[in-house]
């Protein structure tokens, strides 16, 4: 994430208008990401 954000810093330091956008992580539970991030807390 902290590259994002550095790349995000340099495109808007310049004169163009830049509107930035982000994404986080969406788990569904059907999904199996879903059952080794439950693993990993229980």
């Amino acid at each position: 994430m902290k590259s994002g954000k550095e790349i995000g810093k340099i495109l808007s330091s310049g004169n163009i208008p830049i509107t930035e956008l982000r994404a986080s992580l969406i788990i569904d539970a059907k999904d199996g990401s879903h059952a080794m991030l439950l693993y990993l807390v229980e």
